[in-house]
Parts: C-alpha cells; sequence; structure tokens
C-alpha cells in the first residue's frame, strides 16, 4: 500500500473495498470502535489522506472521541493511529488526545491501562513513546 498497491501481492481481493463495505452511516467501522482508528492509517495508504473516505473516517473518530470513559492506554492507542495516518500535533485532535493524555498521568509517573494495573508498565511505555513522537517530552 506504501507503494500505490490496494493489493499486496498474492492477495485475493483489496482489503480495503472489503473495510469500505463495513463503514456504518456514522462513519465508524462495524464492531470494535479502534477498528476505525486502525483504519484511518490504512485509508491514509490507500485511497490517500486527501481521500473522501479518509475525511469522512477522521470525521467520525473526532465526533466518537469520549476521553472521559478512557484510560491513558486508549487515548495513547488513538494517538498512535492519528501519528501513522500523518496527522501532526497541530491537529486539532491530536493537540486535544495529547493534553488528555498528560492528564491521565497517575501520581506515580505511570499511566493506567485497560487491561489492568499488570499492564501499566506497557501502558506508560505506550505513552511516553507518543508523546515523545509528538514533541511533548
Amino acid at each position: 500500500m506504501r507503494f500505490g498497491r490496494a493489493e499486496p501481492p498474492g492477495a485475493k481481493g483489496c482489503p480495503v473495498r472489503f473495510l469500505e463495505k463495513h463503514v456504518e452511516p456514522s462513519g465508524l467501522l462495524k464492531g470494535y470502535l479502534r477498528a476505525t482508528w486502525d483504519a484511518l492509517v490504512i485509508f491514509g495508504y490507500h485511497p490517500g489522506a486527501d481521500s473522501e473516505l479518509f475525511a469522512n473516517t477522521l470525521k467520525a473518530i473526532e465526533h466518537s472521541f469520549n476521553p472521559e470513559a478512557w484510560d491513558g492506554s486508549v487515548v495513547a492507542w488513538l494517538l498512535r493511529a492519528l501519528r501513522d495516518s500523518g496527522l501532526g500535533a497541530d491537529h486539532q485532535l491530536v493537540s486535544r488526545s495529547l493534553d488528555v493524555l498528560e492528564a491521565r498521568q497517575l501520581s506515580d509517573g505511570s499511566w493506567g491501562s485497560e487491561d489492568g494495573e499488570e499492564y501499566s508498565v506497557w501502558a506508560t511505555v505506550d505513552a511516553l513513546r507518543v508523546l515523545r513522537d509528538f514533541r511533548r517530552i
């Protein structure tokens, strides 16, 4: 996809076409919210960041933004997807998400994980990577 092919060599069909067929009227993909976040990255490659599909998916993600219900690991996941889709720290959703992630840091310096305390190390590393990538640290 990075080199202009919508289908990997040997593919039996175009994965993007499959995803397009599973976009709901809201603009989100059916099922898991984070599938939409990850699909934004794919749509940035094909059909491209200037496509209607990319723009509509980004708009749906912005509309579903609900950080009050998310801990640090979830916000970091969203930020990874936004970063990988090519959005910079100056994009309003990225900026808002970075602010939320910084606010979610716990008093011991860690970030919480939706999977429980035993995953807080992973969540903290992930948060630090994203903050570094967007030059917040």
